[in-house]
């Protein structure tokens, strides 16, 4: 499904961008679910981020204790250690989430396109807020905190694995931030001015360097 809304969304003057703009306007229970949904992907992200980071702790402290470089294999990371989750002793795939056909890089490519072309600035109001649903989240807020939680990982990655999916769904988050902010957005720019974002971004080139 969100496939589909992305290939919709495709093209500034998107017919699908208008309707879904009213749509998401006019319905005010279909429209704080939408957005709650979205908001539940990306924490679960930052929660496979978290585990991916203590794995990586793990490899480098394993691969000191050996004297060699070993590393974990980047495309599986274990679940939570939560003793009440069901999936504490099995593996999570990075790839299905974040990799190229991932959900939650989907998610961010619907994201970064139902804020671009026409009535962009009624989508990019509501990515910040739903000022008519009785619970509000900030998409904008949850982006700018995962691109920061991610940033320091990249290093790791780089060395300890053979692909870029990490630094990919890195540079997505960029683009769905940035068109977050374009036209430009004011409170949505505001939100990055106050953030890690800028300091985070330039950690980023440093890495790549």
């Amino acid at each position: 499904a969100l496939k589909l809304l992305a290939t919709l969304l495709h093209g500034p003057q998107s017919r699908a961008r208008a309707t879904m703009a009213a749509f998401l306007t006019e319905h005010r229970e279909i429209s704080s679910g939408f957005f709650q949904t979205c908001a539940a992907v990306l924490d679960s992200v930052a929660a496979l981020l978290k585990n991916y980071q203590r794995n990586m702790r793990l490899a480098r402290e394993r691969a000191t204790s050996l004297g060699t470089r070993q590393g974990q294999d980047q495309q599986t990371v274990f679940a939570d250690d939560d003793p009440d989750d069901d999936d504490e002793n099995r593996w999570m795939n990075i790839e299905s989430v974040i990799g190229r056909q991932g959900h939650a890089m989907v998610l961010l490519r619907v994201l970064e396109l139902m804020c671009c072309g026409d009535k962009a600035e009624v989508l990019q109001d509501l990515v910040g807020a739903q000022a008519q649903s009785a619970v509000s989240v900030d998409l904008v807020s949850r982006l700018l905190a995962l691109f920061s939680q991610a940033q320091p990982l990249l290093w790791d990655s780089a060395h300890f694995n053979s692909d870029a999916t990490l630094l990919l769904f890195d540079l997505q988050v960029v683009e769905t931030i940035s068109g977050m902010c374009r036209g430009p957005h004011e409170r949505n720019q505001r939100l990055v001015f106050a953030s890690t974002f800028l300091s985070s971004a330039n950690r980023v080139f440093s890495t790549l360097a």
